[in-house]
């Protein structure tokens, strides 16, 4: 009796190798950045794939809405996410936060320059002196850039703004300066990033538009700030540059403001996408203004009373989390979490951080290239 012979046949199991480039992209774009950097070193064709412009624009669209921790007294910057245990959440439940030390790449001699605004991945700082040096930094690449300086000492600059166009896909940055014999004299120029000089803009640029500060916004293509000097007792407008038109605009504040609070104990955020104003007054309470209509006064919602365990002035809002928690920071203390249901303040679990003050940067990370920024390709749309 023959037996018989039974073959069996293994499965080939595909390699990762074989997986088409586009699939392997849309993959690692679902990554943490600590992952992204560590399969940059697994080998020259997956390098190669995470530095491609495509893959960047990719990123940056799926990317978690971040924030940046700038330590005043230091060169360090952490990123702080949230935790994706809490990003499928319908209930409610509590994450702690996610934070990693960016290694800095800014090989300035002094302390880390002053930091204007980010935009779309990028920061703008400047290093005070004579001439003023203006730069743009990746803190996720560590990548720079200086821009053209101005000599013209009959010039002081005295504002800053970095923005994003997307009908020309290029990024732009705002100069205000004042002539330094007439105060009231300003003039505004634009910079496109992988350009060699400034541009007018022409036209005047009003006294009561007062330069962009640290705590500028950038949202619908334009950047946002408030004023910090008001020439008009009737003034009562958020300050505004749009980049896609280049000119100067102005949206309105809640009618509840005075214009002595806005200069003085006012700040801006963004909350939920949202414009949002809080007041840093020396008060145990904490107010939340959302604009839920971009542009529409009549928009401007209350939308938060908190009371706070110590003075509002040193509770910032940064993020709304997907569990409806409001996410704070707390210069010194660190990062908090704030339970509107149940009204009370956790902390998310970061210890380690430096015991000092800080600034909160509104961010979203990106792997552009300041060389593809420069040729405008940094986001390009997949076919």
């Amino acid at each position: 009796m023959k037996r018989s012979r039974i073959i069996t046949q293994q499965k080939k199991v595909p390699s990762i190798t074989e997986i088409p480039n586009h699939i392997i992209s849309d993959i690692f774009s679902r990554l943490s950045v600590k992952s992204i950097f560590s399969c940059r070193c697994v080998c020259k064709t997956w390098c190669n794939l995470l530095l491609d412009p495509n893959f960047a624009a990719l990123h940056y669209a799926r990317a978690p809405q971040g924030v940046i921790l700038h330590f005043i007294t230091q060169r360090d910057l952490y990123l702080e996410v949230e935790s994706s245990g809490s990003r499928n959440s319908s209930r409610g439940s509590t994450s702690n936060a996610v934070v990693t030390k960016l290694n800095t790449k800014l090989e300035f001699p002094e302390r880390m320059p002053h930091r204007l605004n980010s935009c779309n991945g990028l920061f703008l700082f400047i290093k005070f002196g004579f001439p003023i040096t203006c730069s743009i930094y990746n803190p996720i690449t560590g990548e720079y850039m200086i821009l053209p300086q101005d000599k013209n000492d009959a010039f002081s600059q005295i504002g800053f703004g970095l923005g994003f166009s997307q009908k020309t896909n290029q990024f732009k940055v705002l100069r205000i300066s004042f002539y330094t014999k007439i105060l009231m004299q300003l003039k505004a120029e634009i910079h496109t990033v992988g350009t060699n000089s400034w541009r007018s803009i022409g036209g005047d640029v009003l006294p009561k538009l007062c330069c962009p500060s640290p705590q500028s916004i950038f949202l619908n293509g334009a950047l946002h700030w408030m004023p910090e000097t008001l020439l008009s007792s009737n003034l009562i407008d958020i300050n505004s540059f749009d980049f896609e038109n280049e000119e100067f605009q102005s949206i309105p504040l809640p009618a509840q403001f005075g214009v002595e609070r806005i200069t003085r104990t006012a700040r801006l955020g963004l909350l939920g996408g949202c414009l949002c104003i809080y007041d840093t007054s020396f008060s145990p309470q904490l107010d939340i203004w959302m604009m839920k209509d971009y542009g529409v006064k009549e928009s401007w919602t209350k939308q938060y009373v908190i009371e706070t365990p110590e003075f509002s002035r040193s509770f910032h809002p940064v993020r709304i989390l997907d569990n409806g928690e409001i996410l704070f920071v707390k210069c010194v203390i660190g990062i908090l979490a704030y339970n509107p249901r149940e009204k009370k303040f956790r902390d998310v679990g970061v210890s380690w951080l430096p015991k000092e003050n800080f600034l909160p940067i509104d961010f979203t990370s990106s792997f552009v290239s300041l060389k593809n920024a420069a040729t405008g390709q940094h986001f390009q749309q997949n076919e």
